[in-house]
């Protein structure tokens, strides 16, 4: 099969994202108009008074105590930073991931890799762009980037920006470098995406021709090559940039700072404290997310089928590998069922997606806890010493502000090699 040139990578990606979308769309069978339009010709400028932010909760007194606190550690380490160690770097526009709800005055800062698509789909609800849905987990992930309830401020002013967050609550969630490097290599390089196996992983592989895919990156490639890029002053793919470039905090004042870590209680909390528990319905907090993931994972993995074969990767081996990703992730706990190159081939969509559902369906709290564990573990256990220290220096300021744990010997390497074997190479490849 003909391989496909760069300029076709980028269309691929396009489509890929414009399916997402329509997909989205007829699933969803929304005949609202999007709100779009009503923020076009609106300024984006908040017009009400800020609304007092309550860090007390009786539901969540635990939340509302490390709120506090991250707060207090964030404010205290951007008066102790060096004036070069200060302020925007460029590498994204001021407002470019900052996102606005008019009809709330409630801004948050979006980070990949720590929850901002979750938080898009919350701030449609809370912004009235969602009108039959009161679920996040519910919003398909298309719908949740046409901006509907919310505005980008990404051509908004620092000015505008400033005034903005002084009229509103303001929100950002982060995750520890370690974990959203893991996350990204994940998500972008072992999962089929040939997008990412074309740019950065042929980039990391050092594969001389355009047209090769870089499908073979092991996580201490990826993580030695992204440090680097880092160290060198390099404007990076938001799934792998640090967490302040985003949004930089020590410029902006945030009141929430939640954690990926707490993902679920910090949420459960803001909710909380903006009085938004009529309006954001969290039903099984796990479970939504589960059966979200494992449909984001099919979707994709069988509209890319044809752009996977062209990089010369069997779709048995794109299904092993989409299977092996959720198991890390703690969904599912089940050996891949499909025994021959012809099953995985003839599969559909609709038969993988049931056997990934009825693989979680057996699934409780504490073995995806302790699964995402091992799978984490064994990841940070393949990174040798020099290549913690290129991360630790590399991501100085996220642990440096979020009060994340350093040091090259905070990041246990202890995993038992003779239990299950997360990640692994397909049994078997076209080359």
């Amino acid at each position: 099969m003909k391989p496909f040139s760069r300029s076709k990578i980028l269309i691929f990606f396009i489509a890929m994202s414009t399916f997402l979308v329509i997909l989205s769309i007829n699933r969803t069978s929304r005949t609202k108009k999007s709100l779009n339009a009503d923020f076009g010709h609106q300024r984006i400028v908040a017009v009400a008074h800020k609304p007092v932010v309550k860090y007390s909760s009786v539901s969540f007194p635990e939340a509302a105590s490390r709120m506090q606190e991250r707060r207090r550690h964030l404010q205290k380490v951007c008066t102790t930073l060096k004036p070069k160690d200060k302020g925007y770097e460029g590498c994204y526009m001021p407002g470019e991931n900052l996102y606005y709800v008019p009809s709330r005055n409630i801004v948050f800062c979006g980070i990949e890799k720590a929850g901002s698509t979750f938080w898009r789909r919350l701030l449609q609800i809370v912004g009235g762009g969602s009108t039959s849905e009161s679920n996040p987990s519910l919003i398909e992930i298309g719908i949740a980037y046409l901006e509907r309830g919310y505005v980008s401020l990404a051509k908004a002013s620092v000015d505008e920006i400033q005034t903005i967050f002084r009229n509103s609550t303001s929100i950002v969630f982060v995750r520890d470098p370690y974990a959203r490097l893991f996350s990204g290599w994940l998500d972008k390089l072992y999962n089929p995406n040939v997008y990412y196996w074309q740019t950065i992983g042929r980039t990391i592989k050092q594969y001389p021709s355009e047209t090769s895919c870089g499908f073979d990156v092991h996580f201490p490639e990826f993580v030695d090559h992204i440090s680097t890029l880092v160290l060198n002053g390099h404007c990076l793919d938001t799934h792998f940039s640090p967490n302040y470039q985003h949004c930089d905090p020590c410029m902006y004042d945030f009141d929430f700072v939640g954690f990926y870590e707490t993902f679920k209680e910090d949420t459960m909390y803001i909710i909380d404290a903006l009085n938004l528990t009529k309006e954001v319905t969290l039903n099984d907090f796990d479970r939504d997310a589960a059966r979200d993931a494992i449909n984001d994972a099919v979707d994709w993995v069988f509209y890319s089928k044809p752009y996977i074969h062209q990089c010369r990767v069997t779709f048995y081996c794109a299904l092993f590998k989409v299977w092996n990703r959720l198991q890390s992730r703690g969904y599912i706990d089940s050996p891949f069922p499909y025994l021959t190159f012809g099953e995985a081939q003839n599969a559909t969509a609709m038969d993988f997606k049931q056997k990934l559902l009825q693989s979680s369906l057996t699934m409780t709290a504490k073995r995806t806890k302790k699964i995402r564990h091992q799978a984490y573990q064994q990841a940070i256990g393949g990174l040798t010493k020099t290549q913690k220290a290129k991360v630790e220096k590399a991501f100085r300021k996220d642990f440096l502000l979020f009060k994340y744990r350093s040091g090259i010997n905070s990041v246990s390497a202890r995993y038992d090699m003779h239990g299950h074997e997360y990640f692994q190479d397909c049994p078997s490849m076209e080359n």
